[in-house]
């Protein structure tokens, strides 16, 4: 019963994936990405 379908196999469905963490780079892009909305925030705030 635990066996996916081939055509599901390469859909990211498996259950070794259970725990839906993001990938390195994509976590690093977020907080870069709100770090430099802060920043422009504050620097708005400031000038």
């Amino acid at each position: 019963m635990g066996e996916m379908p081939p055509e599901l196999r390469h859909h990211g469905f498996e259950e070794d994936d259970a725990p839906r963490r993001p990938k390195p780079i994509v976590t690093i892009v977020a907080v870069l990405c709100l770090a430099a909305l802060v920043l422009s925030a504050l620097s708005g705030l400031f000038l």
